[in-house]
């Protein structure tokens, strides 16, 4: 399979996880690059994104051992 386009899913309170995913996707070279910030409580209430990408990638910060609920 070959990859043509990406969704880059992510949680970034501080914003650290937004620039690693931005690196890896950005590092993929690709066309058609989406993304879904679901950082702030409104957004995630409201999300109704179909995916029709080829490949979603997730990103959520770790505190201590731990990704947040």
């Amino acid at each position: 399979m070959v990859i043509e386009s990406v969704t880059g899913i992510y949680f970034s309170p501080t914003g650290t996880t937004k620039k690693i995913m931005d690196a890896i996707i950005k590092g993929m070279k690709l066309d058609k690059v989406e993304f879904i910030d679901l950082t702030l409580p409104k957004v995630r209430d409201e999300i109704k994104t179909e995916i029709s990408n080829d490949i979603a990638l997730i990103g959520v910060p770790v505190y201590e051992d731990r990704i947040p609920k």
